[in-house]
Protein backbone atom coordinates (compact mmCIF):
# COMPACT_ATOMS: atom_id res chain seq x y z
CA UNK A 1 0.00 0.00 0.00
CA UNK A 2 1.00 3.36 -0.61
CA UNK A 3 1.85 5.63 2.23
CA UNK A 4 -0.63 8.61 2.49
CA UNK A 5 -3.82 6.75 0.52
CA UNK A 6 -6.38 4.64 2.27
CA UNK A 7 -8.07 2.35 1.33
CA UNK A 8 -11.48 2.51 -0.61
CA UNK A 9 -12.89 -0.19 2.24
CA UNK A 10 -11.40 2.87 5.00
CA UNK A 11 -12.97 6.13 3.27
CA UNK A 12 -16.79 4.75 2.40
CA UNK A 13 -17.57 4.87 6.61
CA UNK A 14 -16.27 8.68 6.97
CA UNK A 15 -17.85 9.48 3.81
CA UNK A 16 -20.95 8.28 4.94
CA UNK A 17 -20.57 9.38 8.25
CA UNK A 18 -20.38 12.99 7.17
CA UNK A 19 -23.22 12.25 5.03
CA UNK A 20 -25.08 11.86 7.68
CA UNK A 21 -24.21 14.18 10.07
CA UNK A 22 -24.29 17.18 7.20
CA UNK A 23 -28.34 16.76 7.62
CA UNK A 24 -27.98 17.12 11.39
CA UNK A 25 -26.06 20.12 11.34
CA UNK A 26 -28.30 22.31 8.48
CA UNK A 27 -29.98 23.36 10.98
CA UNK A 28 -27.16 24.95 12.97
CA UNK A 29 -25.65 26.15 9.77
CA UNK A 30 -28.87 28.20 9.55
CA UNK A 31 -28.71 29.26 12.87
CA UNK A 32 -24.65 30.78 12.48
CA UNK A 33 -25.54 32.04 9.06
CA UNK A 34 -28.86 34.35 10.56
CA UNK A 35 -26.55 35.33 13.20
CA UNK A 36 -24.11 36.67 10.39
CA UNK A 37 -27.16 38.37 8.54
CA UNK A 38 -27.79 39.66 11.67
CA UNK A 39 -24.80 41.17 12.62
CA UNK A 40 -24.51 42.78 9.09
CA UNK A 41 -28.02 44.62 9.84
CA UNK A 42 -26.64 45.63 13.05
CA UNK A 43 -23.32 47.50 11.63
CA UNK A 44 -24.84 48.00 8.12
CA UNK A 45 -24.18 51.88 8.44
CA UNK A 46 -20.70 51.40 9.34
CA UNK A 47 -19.95 49.62 6.01
CA UNK A 48 -18.81 51.16 2.33
CA UNK A 49 -21.18 50.75 -0.53
CA UNK A 50 -18.62 48.33 -1.48
CA UNK A 51 -18.20 46.47 1.36
CA UNK A 52 -21.90 45.60 2.17
CA UNK A 53 -22.28 44.72 -1.39
CA UNK A 54 -19.91 42.40 -0.65
CA UNK A 55 -20.48 40.97 2.67
CA UNK A 56 -24.43 40.20 1.10
CA UNK A 57 -22.86 38.78 -1.79
CA UNK A 58 -20.80 36.62 0.34
CA UNK A 59 -23.98 35.74 2.26
CA UNK A 60 -26.36 34.98 -0.72
CA UNK A 61 -23.80 32.53 -1.77
CA UNK A 62 -23.55 30.56 1.74
CA UNK A 63 -27.18 30.52 1.62
CA UNK A 64 -27.67 29.35 -2.16
CA UNK A 65 -24.86 26.61 -0.44
CA UNK A 66 -27.21 25.86 2.50
CA UNK A 67 -30.05 24.92 0.49
CA UNK A 68 -28.34 23.17 -1.95
CA UNK A 69 -26.78 20.94 0.48
CA UNK A 70 -28.62 17.55 0.09
CA UNK A 71 -29.93 15.79 3.51
CA UNK A 72 -32.22 12.71 4.63
CA UNK A 73 -33.30 14.88 7.63
CA UNK A 74 -36.57 15.47 7.79
CA UNK A 75 -36.40 18.88 9.80
CA UNK A 76 -33.30 19.96 7.97
CA UNK A 77 -35.44 19.56 4.94
CA UNK A 78 -38.48 21.42 6.10
CA UNK A 79 -36.07 24.23 7.19
CA UNK A 80 -34.41 24.35 3.81
CA UNK A 81 -37.71 24.54 2.12
CA UNK A 82 -38.97 27.56 4.22
CA UNK A 83 -35.99 29.55 4.20
CA UNK A 84 -36.02 28.62 0.58
CA UNK A 85 -39.31 30.39 0.11
CA UNK A 86 -38.03 33.35 1.91
CA UNK A 87 -34.41 33.64 0.54
CA UNK A 88 -34.95 36.92 -2.08
CA UNK A 89 -36.45 39.13 1.32
CA UNK A 90 -34.09 37.63 3.86
CA UNK A 91 -31.13 39.81 2.88
CA UNK A 92 -33.68 42.99 1.38
CA UNK A 93 -32.17 45.40 4.14
CA UNK A 94 -29.16 45.44 2.25
CA UNK A 95 -30.68 47.60 -0.19
CA UNK A 96 -31.87 50.38 1.83
CA UNK A 97 -29.28 51.06 4.53
CA UNK A 98 -29.98 54.34 5.16
CA UNK A 99 -33.33 53.75 6.38
CA UNK A 100 -31.77 51.41 9.46
CA UNK A 101 -29.78 54.81 10.65
CA UNK A 102 -32.47 56.08 12.82
CA UNK A 103 -31.79 55.14 16.69
CA UNK A 104 -35.01 53.99 17.28
CA UNK A 105 -37.43 51.69 15.56
CA UNK A 106 -40.31 54.65 16.08
CA UNK A 107 -38.49 57.00 13.92
CA UNK A 108 -37.33 54.12 11.24
CA UNK A 109 -41.51 53.38 10.97
CA UNK A 110 -42.05 56.98 10.80
CA UNK A 111 -39.51 57.74 8.06
CA UNK A 112 -40.28 54.77 6.21
CA UNK A 113 -44.09 55.88 6.09
CA UNK A 114 -43.10 59.02 5.04
CA UNK A 115 -40.56 57.93 2.14
CA UNK A 116 -43.48 55.75 1.36
CA UNK A 117 -46.34 58.01 0.99
CA UNK A 118 -44.16 60.58 -1.10
CA UNK A 119 -43.99 63.00 1.69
Amino acid sequence: MVSGIRPAWRISPVIQLSRWSMGRTIPLRFKLWLGKAFDLARAITGFAASTLGRKKRELEQQLTDLLAATTGCDLAQKLQAKIGRAKDQLLTFCNFPARWMSPTIRQSVNSARASSSGK
